[in-house]
């Protein structure tokens, strides 16, 4: 890219010849190499000759430290004049104007075709490569993105019937005991019940149990069966 750079009021270019770019507008690095100005609001003038001999002026569109100079200024063989003017947003009537520098421009062979716009553009190129894919492949491209959009339409609705669901497998083997819990606080103590006041239970805070019976003379024996049942023999 082409650099105009700032220095107080005076411009410099770094190309002699700054050459057209077919019917678009050519781009143009602006630098301050200076803290002055630093602020100001930059406007660039572009000024060249017509083909007819009129000198004609335009200010050139300015963004991010680039200003475009106009595809119109390169109409034919001649010089461009650029100038920056400078403005002090505090202070709009406060404008400075840099020294204006020459560059000799050359015109694009096809400076007078218009390209299309970006919007036609890219539908040109679309319509080309849709074109060229339904042509040079076997299967055209249409054609394939049909059969995907069938094949994504299948899938989905074998998922959404549950058609992916196969039988059952068999049960996996069991796993490995997890650690025994800690063990819970105790609940109150139960009611002390009679039995027809032969013999009665009573559980104490330890979690014993005792078992009163009414002849202690001959009190009762008790047996644990093979399946861990506790059983009482009454004598009589």
């Amino acid at each position: 890219m082409i650099k105009v750079t700032r220095k107080g009021l005076t411009l410099t270019l770094d190309a002699a010849i700054i050459p057209a770019q077919g019917s678009a507008d050519v781009p143009v690095q602006y630098i301050n190499d200076t803290d002055a100005y630093e602020d100001y609001i930059i406007v660039p003038k572009i000024g060249w000759y017509k083909k007819n001999g009129v000198y004609s002026v335009a200010i050139a569109r300015y963004s991010n430290k680039v200003f475009k100079i106009p595809a119109e200024a390169f109409g034919q063989d001649g010089i461009i004049f650029i100038a920056i003017e400078m403005t002090d947003p505090k202070d709009a009537a406060h404008i400075e104007v840099t020294q204006q520098i020459t560059a000799r421009c050359t015109p694009a062979p096809n400076g007078t075709v218009i390209l299309p716009s970006k919007d036609k553009w890219q539908k040109v190129v679309a319509d080309f490569v849709k074109q060229y894919m339904d042509t040079e492949f076997e299967t055209p491209a249409s054609e394939l993105i049909e059969k995907q959009k069938e094949q994504i339409a299948y899938i989905q609705n074998a998922l959404d019937t549950g058609e992916f669901i196969g039988p059952r497998g068999p049960q996996g083997i069991q796993g490995i005991p997890g650690e025994k819990g800690e063990k819970g606080e105790r609940g109150d103590s139960g009611v002390i019940t009679p039995a027809n006041g032969v013999f009665t239970f009573v559980g104490d805070a330890a979690g014993n149990l005792y078992c009163y019976y009414a002849d202690s003379a001959a009190p009762p024996t008790f047996e644990v069966d093979e399946n861990g049942n506790i059983y009482m023999d009454i004598p009589g």
